[in-house]
């Protein structure tokens, strides 16, 4: 989905499926690739002006950050 949303040029789509695969990843521990797609999610998100989305986003990444803590 995402690599069609990206080629057809659904941003909104696209920004979403990044924080959906943050999510997923975060939830698996897979802390790189969860903090990578959060970062763009958030990126494209805030350039879009997509505050609801933006917000969890920003969640996503706090509970990210203290995950980080937490293994540090």
């Amino acid at each position: 989905m995402l690599a069609l949303a990206s080629e057809i040029g659904l941003r909104p789509l696209a920004g979403r499926c990044h924080l959906g695969l943050g999510r997923l990843h975060r939830s698996a521990s897979s802390l790189q690739a969860a903090e990578a797609h959060l970062t763009t999610a958030r990126t494209m998100l805030a350039e879009m002006r997509m505050e609801f989305w933006l917000a969890q986003a920003d969640a996503e990444l706090e509970q990210l950050s203290t995950l980080h803590r937490s293994t540090s």
